[in-house]
């Protein structure tokens, strides 16, 4: 997400995201021919030479809902003054953006107890049986003055964190519930639980039969990451499921389908990625991948 953010604040060639990120040359590398085989950038020559820009397709562009979530996000739950100084106008109405999530329908503003999940295909088991993936240094996040986005990839930075919690805003509550769920090693799920309470996105409760074991609930923190989720959801959807409708919900203060769309707090109305003005940002800290 961080690389995928730093286009919108201009950069379009190898070294402009180099200077920004301050990721190594390589990881970029990696990175970048990622995003361009998956279909988020398209990559350009210039002038015939080895030279590229590296563009945002349209299933790119529509990624902007995912980013705005997380920065929502982080900002809410650690502050703006991480030095990131990520400002975003809403240029129609020439004010700062209140990134918020509504409802498609009604234009309530979204709370994820309002949306019922109607019907949905749980792929945990498709990930069975994947080939095991070095864990991410979180480290790296906990550094003075990393943007707030980094913040929100804390805590669903890696896949089986974001599986959890998915599941959590499923109703699932206790630990046989997300081993047989998700199809997870018990001492990987386990670590995933014990720092999702740490973080303070979930609660440990114990069980009411007083047995040792407990049941694992959304803090308020935790309720307010579901527009996260739910933007990848969408974004998922629409992209990458081939028409195929694998998950249905509905809005229970309307009663509607439910879809959620990016709106401004302050003026209340619907925004699309054309409306925002993203403004540079100040210097940040460099986050190096090994």
């Amino acid at each position: 997400m961080i690389l995928h953010e730093a286009i919108f604040h201009g950069a379009t060639r190898f070294g402009d995201y180099e200077e920004r990120l301050r990721i190594s040359p390589k990881v970029l590398s990696a990175r970048l021919k990622t995003l361009s085989a998956g279909g988020v950038f398209e990559r350009e020559r210039l002038n015939g030479n080895s030279s590229a820009e590296y563009k945002l397709t349209k299933m790119g562009a529509d990624f902007a809902l995912c980013l705005l979530a997380a920065i929502r996000w982080g900002n809410r739950w650690y502050g703006t003054t991480g030095g990131d100084g990520t400002r975003i106008s809403h240029k129609g109405a020439h004010h700062r953006l209140k990134i918020e999530f509504s409802c498609s329908e009604c234009s309530r503003p979204l709370r994820a107890r309002d949306v019922l999940v109607v019907s949905m295909r749980r792929a945990s088991s498709d990930l069975q049986g994947k080939g095991r993936r070095r864990a991410p240094d979180f480290d790296l996040f906990d550094r003075p003055g990393v943007p707030s986005i980094a913040r929100t990839l804390k805590v669903i930075g890696d896949r089986w964190s974001s599986l959890v919690i998915r599941e959590c805003f499923l109703g699932t509550r206790r630990f046989k519930d997300f081993e047989q769920n998700l199809g997870i090693a018990p001492n990987i799920l386990s670590s995933r639980l014990e720092r999702l309470v740490l973080l303070g996105v979930l609660m440990a409760v114990p069980s009411e039969d007083h047995s040792a074991r407990f049941t694992y609930r959304l803090t308020e923190k935790g309720h307010d990451l579901y527009c996260v989720p739910l933007a990848l959801l969408t974004w998922g959807q629409r992209w990458l499921t081939n028409d195929r409708n694998s998950v249905e919900l509905r809005h229970k203060l309307c009663g509607k389908k439910f879809v959620a769309r990016l709106s401004c707090g302050t003026c209340n109305e619907f925004v699309q990625l054309n409306d925002l003005v993203f403004a540079q940002s100040v210097d940040r800290p460099r986050l190096r991948e090994r």
